[in-house]
Parts: structure tokens; sequence; C-alpha cells
């Protein structure tokens, strides 16, 4: 059986677009190049109410860090630019939330007009998240939409298995 929202890996063309961000400590950041893993799991919410399923991902990626080094997981709340003079209220609300430093780090908050970002990133539905495979090229290569399932979570698998993962021997850092 397969799932309609998964879908195979990208051609090289499709990369995670260029975007501004701050993390929950507040520093800036430029996407993709603040994922710094040689795989990133970058999930994609749009509404608060999406946090639950955005957390699914999260508990499964701490199983497949062991497994595949330099493997990195980033949440990106988009959040339309009318919320911009909020922001000290919304992102603060959320790192209090969250409390865990490291956490706080890998949560990438992006104000912006959201149907151009997601248009940009190939998002078709906002009413859900998006879990997408960052290489370390900013090289979307992997997309599911919803939270994670047997089925979407063997499917990421999958494409690690077949490129490989991050060894020491791929001459890249891990």
């Amino acid at each position: 059986m397969t799932d309609d929202r998964l879908a195979p890996p990208f051609s090289s063309g499709d990369r995670f677009a260029s975007m501004s961000a701050r993390d929950l400590e507040r520093r800036p950041r430029s996407l993709p190049e603040a994922f710094t893993g040689r795989w990133n799991l970058v999930m994609v919410a749009f509404l608060r109410e999406h946090q639950e399923d955005v957390d699914t991902w999260t508990a499964w990626q701490s199983t497949v860090a062991d497994e595949h080094p330099g493997f990195e997981c980033y949440e990106v709340p988009m959040l339309a630019v009318r919320w911009l003079p909020m922001r000290r209220a919304i992102d603060g609300g959320m790192a209090y939330a969250v409390g865990d430093a490291a956490i706080k780090r890998r949560t990438l908050t992006v104000y912006t007009n959201v149907a151009r970002a997601a248009h940009a990133l190939d998002i078709d539905d906002t009413s859900v998240i998006t879990a997408l495979l960052v290489d370390d090229t900013g090289t979307i290569r992997w997309r599911a939409a919803g939270p994670a399932t047997p089925e979407a979570t063997a499917s990421v698998m999958a494409v690690l298995a077949d490129d490989g993962g991050a060894s020491e021997d791929d001459g890249r850092p891990a």
C-alpha cells in the first residue's frame, strides 16, 4: 500500500529555498545554510496545532541519529509576516515552552509570506506539516506530509540507506 503523501527522492535541482530565520536563542540564521548535518530532517509547520505532528518526527529521529552520524533534525515554524511585530512574544513563548537549549537552537522561526515560501518549497498543503530530508548541499532528497508513520519512516530510512548515510569514508564531515 502506498501513501499518497510520500514523494520519491528529488532530482538535484530541488533545493531548499533560501530564507531568513532566527533560532529560539534569537540568533539570525540563513536557510538552508543553518542545517549543519550531512542529512537534515526538516519539519515545516504552519499552525500551532502542528506541534503534535512535529513531535512524532522528533521522537523518531533520535533513533536514527545512532545509525546515521551526521543526521540532524530541525523544526521550522513558518508564520505570516503580519506576526513579525509579535515575534519577541511568539518566539519567547516557544522558547519558554521548549526550555531545552539544543531544541531552541534547532527551532528556526521564519516570518514571511507563507504562500510564497510554501510555493518555493513545493508545499501544496499548509494545513499539515511537511517533513523534508535535506542533504548538506541544500538539496531536498525526500518529503512527506503529516506525522511520522511506519511507512513514512521506512521511506526516509530507505533514502538514507541508498545514499549511504554519513560514514567516515565518504569524505564529508560527520
